[in-house]
């Protein structure tokens, strides 16, 4: 990053609301936690936690929600937290590459633990000086140690090679186009060594296009299940298609009017509706829509707000005054 984190503070001047600002910070100076403490999850946590936290935090950390609005010093601290944030998702969510990250922190914790510790020679409960070993038993340990050596630097090697496998694998995939396939490989090749900078740094390239990708055949999915008039089928692929792009406000409002009028699901009409007025918080229509949604639940207090927000924002908008009136 151009700059440093440690040295940026919140700017209410900035196109980015205050509360973001500060979590930036607290995420970019936490970069180099465990993959789990970065989503803010158990480190046994289910699929469906790891999920769930990624899309909270996606939905305010992905760039493309800030395209084109003035993000000054934090600009580069956006992408440098989305990419970790992505990283962090892809390798946990997984089952075999969770099975090797979590395989790799375990060498590290024991590898810390086998560290020497300094201790005082004078100290109450420093422990008796150990009888010096004779010149045999000297060089049998150093074969034993000597021995576990060459057999982790095998093994490290070994998966090295993996890793470059998978990674190869999956670039030939990524310049044919083949995005899914391509995410799949070099995320495998991340996890196999995630220490190597070349792949983290394809690998967000690679696992943003296949979610681009993703979301397009959802969006698809979705379009000819509506023509249909399969609701359930239509709002579903809808649903997961936000999933992969939390930061388009349009795709959220779609889903909350299929949720509402289509399958009359309340609560996850509500959900969308309400992320895209997060979103996008000048939009009068989103306003409406939650507003409509609320009064479909006779949450009266919280209709009336959004639709007087609507009419604020649109004092043309005709549908928010008739709806405001039969309050």
């Amino acid at each position: 990053m151009k700059a440093s984190v440690v040295d940026l503070e919140v700017d209410p001047a900035l196109d980015l609301d205050p509360k973001i600002q500060e979590e930036l910070i607290e995420f970019a100076n936490g970069l180099d936690r465990p993959y789990h403490e970065l989503l803010g999850v158990a480190a046994d946590a289910d699929a469906r936690a790891i999920k769930k936290a990624y899309f909270q935090k996606a939905k305010r950390f992905h760039p493309d929600r800030y395209f084109r609005k003035n993000l000054g010093e934090f600009m580069p601290v956006v992408e440098t937290c989305f990419k970790k944030l992505l990283e962090a998702y892809e390798l946990l969510s997984d089952p075999a590459t969770r099975e090797e990250v979590q395989r790799g922190e375990k060498a590290r914790a024991a590898k810390a633990a086998r560290a020497p510790v300094g201790q005082d020679a004078a100290a109450p409960n420093a422990e008796p000086a150990k009888p010096r070993m004779s010149g045999a038993e000297a060089a049998k340990r150093l074969r034993r140690r000597m021995g576990g050596l060459q057999g982790h630097h095998k093994a490290k090697k070994e998966r090295k090679q993996k890793a470059k496998t998978f990674f190869e694998s999956g670039m030939a995939a990524f310049r044919s186009d083949r995005w899914l396939e391509a995410a799949g490989s070099v995320r495998l090749a991340m996890a196999f060594d995630p220490a190597n900078d070349v792949y983290r740094e394809e690998f967000v390239k690679v696992q943003r296009k296949a979610h681009e990708e993703r979301a397009k055949q959802l969006t698809r999915t979705a379009e000819g299940a509506l023509d249909l008039r399969n609701y359930q089928e239509g709002f579903d692929a809808l649903e997961e298609a936000f999933y992969y792009r939390p930061f388009d406000a349009e795709l959220a409002i779609r889903g909350a009017k299929i949720a509402w009028q289509g399958i009359g699901d309340l609560r996850k009409a509500k959900d969308l509706a309400s992320s895209a007025c997060e979103l996008e918080p000048e939009q009068a229509e989103y306003h409406r829509v939650l507003g409509q949604i609320y009064k479909a639940a006779d949450l009266t207090a919280n209709a009336k707000r959004e639709l007087e927000t609507a009419i604020r924002l649109d004092p043309k908008d005709k549908e928010a005054k008739t709806e405001l009136r039969g309050l």
